[in-house]
Formats: C-alpha cells, structure tokens, sequence
C-alpha cells in the first residue's frame, strides 16, 4: 500500500481502473458524515453523550455482526487480528467519538465542529507521508488552499469568539480541546487501518469495532447515565436512528473500504467537502443562514 500511489501523475490519475465503487464509497462518506455532524447535534438535545454512543454503536454493530453470522462468516480469532480491532477501536470508535460529542455539548452551534475534520485530513496525511508515501507538490498546494477555504468559511464563529466578550469562552475552551483531540484519533485511527488492514471481511471488521467500542460505553454509560429513555422526543429519536443507519453503518464502513481502495490525498478530501455538505444541512434542518464567508470558503475549497 505504501508503494501503491507513489508514481501518480496526479491525484485521481492514481486510482485503480476499477475505481467505480470506492468513488461511490467516498461520495457515499462525505453526504453520510457531512450530515452527521447536525444530525448528532439534534440527538445530543435529549442523549447523554456516553448513552448516545453506547445505543449507537450496540444496535449499528448487532446489525451488522448477525449479517455476518447469517452470510457464514467467521469470527477472528488470531491475536494479530484482536489487536487490530482493539487499536482502531479504541482510536476511531471510542476516543474520537466520545470527544466530540462532548465538544458538540460545548458548541452552541455546531457548525463549526467541521473544521476540525482538517486538521484530521492533515495528520492523516503527515502519518502517511512519514510512512513512505509519495505526494505532489500540487497535493500540498490543494490541501493548504481547502484549509485556507475552511478559515473563510467559519472565520464569523472564530472572530465572534475572540472579539465577543458575551461568547461563553470557557465553553467554547473546552470544545476547542475536545476537537483537536477528536482530530488526532480520528487521523492515527485513519493512518492506523491504513497500514494495517484487516484480514477479516470489511463488515465483520467493522461489526468487531463497534462491539468493541460499545463495550466501553455501556460500562461507564451503566455508572454515569440515566437509562430513562422515555421521555426523549420523536426528534431526538429520528435523529438517532439516522445516525445509526447512514452515518454508522453505511458511511463509516465506506471509509474503511476508500481507506485502502484509494490514494490517501482522495481521502483527505472529506476535509473540504464535509464542511459544505454541514452547512447545507443546518439551513436546512435547523433554519441556519448562509453568510458571505461561508460562500466564499465554499467558493475557495
């Protein structure tokens, strides 16, 4: 894999004659996860953040794993392969998704919350770079110009939280750390699948991740939360069940199939196409104005 995209001639140039399903895949990513950023914001008015998760990932991972029983599949049972699902879990699962509901919890709006997905795309990329992989200088370019595009877009939200003495900073503190650490494990968990693929077929590998994680969740979600769930609104609970069929099931399993199926520069794309796809969803579903910047930054990405 290291060697596989090192003589590209540019970026879509390098993918793979079939390149069909991991293109659909990686469209299938950005509107699943693109949505998913308001659509959390919504189910976390009602969730605790560490319910939320343990719900999601237990019904995601239950579906998916009695798929796999049903169609003959084997469980893993080489510790190479243990270690494989305990590491990605721990990164991209537990740690990634535990921060940045709490950093959502924090926001007030949660369209600035994207942004961060840059910072993920480029520690994706350092990781691989580091690892031996070859990019362009054009790639680099690219790259710089959609973080450049990112800072137009949510420059309002940033200006209003240094100049705005009313902002709740101690809030927005917060927010701010848990997303920069939701951007290290979601890039290292990234990097990690990348370098480490699993033997195991894609659904079942992804069915082991959120067992795993879920595992984790139900136990401190047992001490932590209330498990009184009928009080939540048909809202809430129409967000979650999106949650868990798009953005759970169907666009994470596509990103660990591009994860390996494409050049890492096409994966990091989701820095700057996520972010447009949110914002889009938050006019739509929460009434939220569309501002010149975020224009303009749409414009430059």
């Amino acid at each position: 894999i290291a060697t596989r995209y090192q003589s590209a001639d540019g970026i879509f140039s390098s993918l793979p004659k079939s390149f069909s399903p991991a293109i659909i895949a990686l469209f299938t990513m950005y509107f699943a996860w693109g949505t998913g950023f308001v659509v959390t914001k919504i189910a976390l008015e009602d969730f605790p953040a560490i319910l939320f998760n343990a719900l999601r990932f237990l019904t995601a991972g239950s579906v998916l794993m009695a798929f796999c029983l049903m169609k003959g599949m084997k469980l893993p049972r080489s510790k190479s392969e243990f270690k494989k699902i305990a590491i990605s879990s721990c990164l991209s699962i537990f740690a990634g998704n535990l921060f940045l509901n709490i950093a959502l919890i924090n926001l007030e709006n949660g369209g600035i919350a994207p942004v961060i997905t840059g910072l993920e795309s480029s520690i994706f990329i350092i990781a691989c770079f580091l690892a031996g992989e070859k990019f362009r200088p054009a790639v680099w370019i690219g790259l710089g110009v959609g973080f450049v595009g990112l800072l137009v877009m949510f420059w309002p939200a940033v200006d209003g939280l240094i100049n705005d003495p009313s902002a709740n900073v101690k809030s927005y503190a917060i927010a701010l750390i848990f997303l920069l650490l939701t951007a290290a494990c979601w890039g290292l968990g990234g990097y990690f699948m990348r370098y480490h693929p699993s033997d195991s077929p894609l659904l079942l590998y992804t069915a082991c991740q959120y067992l795993t994680g879920c595992i984790v969740f139900l136990i401190i979600a047992a001490v932590m939360d209330d498990w009184n769930l009928a009080g939540y609104s048909l809202q809430s609970w129409l967000a979650f069940g999106y949650i868990v069929v798009v953005s759970t099931i169907i666009g994470y399993g596509a990103f660990v199939y591009i994860l390996v199926e494409l050049p890492p520069p096409v994966v990091a794309t989701k820095a700057y196409v996520i972010p447009v796809i949110s914002i889009a969803t938050g006019i739509l579903l929460r009434g939220e104005s569309l501002t010149g910047f975020q224009i303009a930054g749409t414009a430059i990405i």
